[in-house]
């Protein structure tokens, strides 16, 4: 009986799918760590293309920024910025008819200074150009999809920094009305946030991320130190969401596994077929070949099994040795039939020459050989206690007599029915 196995090709395909899943999972892993690496690299550098953006806009605003800064810091108490202001038309108005009012003809810059402005319209051009700095800070951050932008001035409290412009408004209500929470006070611990410290000690870009986690989320921070005439003034600072990162990198790395499964399971296909063209295929006509001749014992299967098992290698090799031991497979089982149809006539003609020499010709009882074995026998059956056993003794009268009146062969025939 043949035992029923599974075939070559379902388990290739079963290793080769063990093998895609095991090299996809192990792919997945090196990918997303080098696409945590690469993004890592390529977002801290667009943040710090980001800082530097809004630095040169702090740079090249209409009042320079170190006279706001010192303007805001004595006074932020007096800005009022509308929770839900979205242009600077209002604040320029403002300011251009506080200004025409009080300084008829003259320009700003050039025929007076901000300083020689009284502290009304101080406050409205201040307010303006704050209103201004607010905004490209806010639309920088939706610009560039980030989770936060701001600016942060470090506060004579050790530790402690408050944000001159935040990305994201926070309200606060005044006489009934919604104004932007300014001037936001914040501890900032060294030991959690050492880039930002190390970005304000060193007045350069840190390579590195600083990572905030608190109750506006976990974010990448990159900060970048912001100085006029060689004057450091502040931090301005740009974050990513990591959520956001890492389902960006975790999508990249799925797309790269999603192509790389396909490549691998195109050529996983072409691999098993050329594996069961080149390989199974000869195997089962080889195996089928064996079988046939197991049930038919025909030795013209022998050419068949050549036939089929083309090629130059261990399969084909394995062929002509099958064909050839069924050749002489079938060359042994001849002589074996021919050996074994002598040895019965053998064996037939050893019987017959048996009897022949204990049996009398004439007769056909047993003769003096015979009698001499029996008696042998019964001898030793005497010896061993079985002495069980009868004699018969027959004489023929006259046998001269018929001989001579009848012949030889009446003769033979008294002794023939005498024996009978």
């Amino acid at each position: 009986m043949v035992k029923r196995t599974k075939s070559l090709i379902f388990k290739f395909a079963l290793i080769f799918l063990l093998f895609i899943i095991g090299t996809l999972a192990l792919t997945g892993v090196a990918t997303y760590k080098n696409q945590m690496s690469v993004y890592r690299t390529q977002k801290l550098e667009n943040l710090q293309l980001v800082a530097e953006h809004l630095a040169d806009i702090m740079t090249t605003g209409n009042m320079e920024f170190s006279f706001l800064q010192e303007f805001y810091i004595k006074n932020k108490d007096k800005f009022l910025v509308p929770y839900h202001f979205s242009s600077l038309k209002e604040t320029l108005d403002t300011y251009n008819r506080l200004f025409a009012e009080k300084y008829p003809g003259k320009i700003l810059g050039t025929t007076i200074d901000f300083s020689e402005l009284d502290e009304d319209v101080q406050l409205a051009y201040a307010l303006y150009n704050y209103e201004f700095f607010l905004l490209a800070f806010e639309n920088t951050c939706h610009t560039f999809n980030l989770a936060y932008t701001y600016y942060l001035i470090p506060d004579e409290e050790p530790e402690h920094i408050f944000y001159m412009f935040d990305g994201i408004r926070k309200k606060e209500t005044k006489n009934g009305r919604d104004y932007i929470l300014l001037g936001r006070k914040a501890e900032v611990k060294r030991s959690e946030h050492p880039v930002l410290w190390k970005a304000w000690d060193t007045g350069k870009r840190p390579d590195d991320f600083g990572v905030w986690d608190n109750d506006y989320g976990h974010d990448y921070s990159c900060y970048y130190p912001f100085s006029v005439n060689g004057k450091q003034l502040g931090i301005i600072g740009a974050e990513v969401e990591v959520a956001d990162a890492n389902r960006e990198i975790f999508r990249n790395s799925l797309r790269q596994m999603g192509i790389m499964a396909i490549i691998l399971f195109l050529s996983m296909i072409l691999l098993l077929f050329c594996i069961n063209k080149f390989y199974i295929l000869r195997i089962s006509t080889l195996q089928n070949g064996v079988k046939s001749y197991a049930e038919n014992k025909d030795p013209e299967i022998a050419e068949n099994i050549k036939k089929g098992v083309w090629g130059e290698d261990e399969i084909a090799s394995l062929g002509e040795q099958v064909s050839s031991m069924i050749h002489d497979l079938d060359v042994y089982m001849h002589n074996l039939l021919k050996t074994t149809r002598e040895l019965y006539d053998a064996k037939k003609n050893a019987e017959a020459m048996n009897i022949l020499a204990n049996r009398d010709a004439l007769t056909g009882i047993r003769n003096k050989t015979a009698y001499d074995n029996e008696v042998k026998r019964l001898e030793k059956n005497i010896a061993n206690g079985n002495a069980r056993f009868g004699i018969c003794m027959i004489d023929l009268n006259f046998l001269k007599h018929i001989n001579d009146t009848y012949g030889h062969e009446q003769g033979n025939t008294a002794i023939k029915n005498s024996a009978g």
